[in-house]
Parts: structure tokens; C-alpha cells; sequence
């Protein structure tokens, strides 16, 4: 019985962490983001640059001390971890859950910025968020089950540049 309740929670914290990717990546980082003056805009203003360095990310290999935009991206993982700490007391196995998940976005975010064809080959989603002729799509990064559900999972191919082929 114990098993399936850690099983429960394993499910119930990857689907939601998952709708909070989706949310957050589409109205918090592009909507308040693309606002200048936004504690967000970092995500437009330096983020979204990696189009321009074939989706490298320079700055996760700088890493947390040297660069703003990673600290702000880990602090606000931190917040929204600390929002619901609640659930460490009430449900534990799902509290532990959400921090898995939310260590495993910013790994697989971070971590794609800094090895392309790795993301090419396992998140093909979030390259062609970057990458593909509408940055106002794909929004999920670690996998896409909400751009699924919501209709904003756009495939795009590519040539041997990295252009999307029509």
C-alpha cells in the first residue's frame, strides 16, 4: 500500500510539475518576460538570445555565481518550491516528488544549452522551441505533455544548419 502511495505521488507531482512548466514558461517568462523591467525579462532578454548561438546558453556554463539570469531561473525554482512546503507536512512522498521534478527541469534545461545534439536527440521539443519559426510554442522542457493537451506542440524539421525546412 505504502509503494502505491509513492507511486501516486511520483505521477501526481510529474503531471502538475509539468502543467507549472507549461504555465509558467508560457505566461510568466514570454508574457511578463517580453516586458522590459520585468523581474522575468531575463528569460527574453538573455535566454532567448541562445537562438542567435545555434541554442547554446553560455551562461549555464558560467554557472550560478556568475550569471543573473541563472540566479534568477534557480531563484525562482526555489520560490515556487517554497509555495508549496505545505505539502512536505501534509503529503511528503509528493512534496519530495516536486522537488525531483523541479531539479530535473532545470537539469534538462540547463543541460540542453550546453550539449545541442543531447537536446536534439531528447528534447527535440524544446529545441524547436528555441529553433523553430514560433518561440511562442512548445512551452514544456522536460516533456510535453501539456503543449500536447493544449494544442501548442508544433513539430518542426531541420537541415544539417539547424533551418527549419518548409
Amino acid at each position: 500500500m505504502i509503494v502505491l502511495e509513492y507511486i501516486l505521488a511520483f505521477v501526481l507531482a510529474a503531471i502538475i510539475s509539468n502543467l507549472v512548466e507549461w504555465f509558467t514558461h508560457k505566461y510568466i517568462l514570454h508574457g511578463l518576460g517580453k516586458k522590459k523591467g520585468s523581474f522575468f525579462h531575463f528569460h527574453w532578454q538573455h535566454h532567448h538570445i541562445s537562438r542567435k548561438n545555434k541554442f547554446v546558453d553560455d551562461d549555464y556554463k558560467l554557472g550560478f555565481f556568475k550569471v543573473s539570469a541563472v540566479r534568477r531561473e534557480v531563484l525562482s525554482l526555489v520560490v515556487m518550491l517554497l509555495f508549496n512546503i505545505n505539502w512536505l507536512f501534509v503529503w511528503p512522498p509528493f512534496f519530495y516528488s516536486l522537488v525531483f521534478f523541479t531539479a530535473l527541469y532545470f537539469w534538462c534545461h540547463s543541460y540542453s544549452h550546453i550539449n545541442v545534439p543531447w537536446c536534439k536527440k531528447w528534447l527535440p521539443w524544446h529545441f524547436e522551441h528555441h529553433m523553430g519559426l514560433n518561440q511562442d510554442a512548445n512551452w514544456c522542457v522536460t516533456f510535453p505533455l501539456w503543449d500536447y493537451i493544449f494544442g501548442t506542440r508544433i513539430h518542426y524539421k531541420f537541415d544539417e544548419n539547424d533551418k527549419v525546412i518548409k
